[in-house]
């Protein structure tokens, strides 16, 4: 799922959520600019409300219908940050790997100081974050084992360096990114806990979020298949999607504090499984000759039913956080795999959406001014909460708010936007 506006759309079921029921949804100057039958939409923004888009299967950016950079090969992820492009590519074939950047900013046409570099590794790039004028991204090992960890591109110079780990090999990979209070996050599989890169550059790996009882693998609070899926920030607070059995962390800012909520209602967690049905799948898998594991690919697999919280998209018209659920492999349920498991209506939470909603919070997209100024005015009054941009109130929600808590209240941070970092005031009015 992706934000768009106030919006939330479903890139792979080509839906939108409109006043709380899905609608169908198309990236129409996209399929006019190319092959639909070729592609979907992996990522998606607005710049000066049009769509840059990021689409697999074509080896091209595109602004409306308009092809801004041409990079061939097939994306792995691409992201626009600071007035730039940047895209993660492969080939099979030569079993090539780049990363291809460029300066853009609309009304441009086309890119100009396109880069691209030789990505070292054979492996995934999971995530795009920029931070501090930089791009970080989190990847896995290649058959050799190395290239996992964070990583680092400084686009003035080239420079491309692993911030975390030191070590060229590093077991699992790295997954969701995540920048609050002016520190990196970052997801990790197999262990859950979350690498943290400070702004100086230094970085660690926090054990946490802790596993807690009912967990696979657990040895004296150890997890050894877990994976930190999807990060968001709301409410002051940093969430965290947890693979296999679809737990959602819910953390403090300093990363000390966490409670385990869980967002699938089916089946009970079996702390005896690494996966819902993985043994029964597994003893299966063991038994199917090479051919027939070859024939069936993703079917057999004994994790095809860990439960992902895959995607979270902020909802400005639900004010609400939303959060897409899957399995592994993202395939249906098949009555020949799955019937002695359940029926498909016990499978129900797989593809489905669940929302997140704070009290005394409030969420709304609002274009960046091309004058760089951007005047919001924030209002508490009664049990009213209301924002407004240049004069008009964009919107209003109920609030329970005591003296106290008005007392507390104060801008946290003002992080990078599209167009990189800015300066800031804040004025209080009583």
């Amino acid at each position: 799922m992706r934000s768009l506006r106030d919006e939330v759309v479903d890139v792979a079921a080509l839906a939108v959520l409109r006043d709380g029921n899905w609608a169908p949804f198309n990236f129409e100057e996209v399929e006019r600019a190319v092959d639909q039958s070729q592609m979907y939409v992996q990522a998606v923004e607005v710049i000066d409300d049009r769509l840059l888009t990021f689409p697999h299967g074509v080896g091209k950016v595109l602004y409306g219908e308009q092809t801004v950079l041409d990079y061939g090969g097939s994306l792995r992820n691409g992201i626009y940050y600071d007035g730039r492009i940047f895209v993660s590519h492969f080939d099979t074939p030569t079993m090539g790997a780049w990363l291809t950047y460029c300066d853009w900013q609309p009304p441009q046409s086309v890119c100009t100081n396109t880069k691209k570099q030789d990505w070292p590794y054979w492996n995934d790039v999971y995530g795009m974050i920029g931070w501090r004028g930089h791009v970080y991204l989190s990847a896995g090992a290649d058959g050799s084992g190395k290239g996992s960890g964070v990583w680092r591109i400084d686009p003035e110079s080239g420079e491309m360096l692993r911030v975390f780990p030191k070590a060229e090999t590093f077991p699992g990979e790295f997954y969701g990114m995540l920048v609050v209070n002016d520190t990196l996050i970052a997801g990790h599989y197999p262990s859950g806990y979350l690498a943290v890169i400070s702004s100086d550059g230094s970085a660690r790996f926090l054990e946490v979020p802790k596993a807690l009882g009912g967990s696979y693998g657990m040895a004296e609070g150890q997890v050894e298949y877990r994976e930190a899926q999807s990060l968001n920030l709301y409410a002051g607070r940093v969430w965290v999607g947890m693979y296999p059995w679809g737990f959602l962390w819910e953390g403090d800012a300093s990363l000390e504090n966490w409670i385990r909520h869980r967002l699938f209602t089916w089946p009970e967690v079996d702390s005896g499984e690494p996966a819902p049905f993985h043994n029964e799948l597994d003893r299966r898998y063991a038994a199917m000759t090479p051919e027939e594991r070859a024939v069936k690919g993703a079917w057999a697999l004994p994790s095809f039913w860990g439960q992902r919280i895959h995607s979270v998209a902020l909802s400005g018209d639900e004010n609400a956080v939303l959060y897409g659920l899957g399995n592994m492999p993202g395939l249906p349920y098949d009555p020949e795999r799955d019937a002695s498991f359940g029926t498909k209506e016990d499978f129900k939470d797989y593809g489905s959406v669940r929302g997140l909603r704070a009290p005394n919070t409030l969420i709304k997209y609002i274009p960046w001014p091309k004058n760089g100024v951007l005047d919001l005015d924030f209002a508490v009054s009664g049990n009213r909460m209301t924002l407004s941009f240049e004069g008009k109130t964009l919107e209003t929600v109920e609030a329970h708010l005591d003296v106290f808590d008005l007392a507390r209240m104060k801008l946290r941070s003002v992080g990078s936007g599209l167009y990189g970092r800015s300066a800031y005031e804040v004025e209080a009015v009583d």
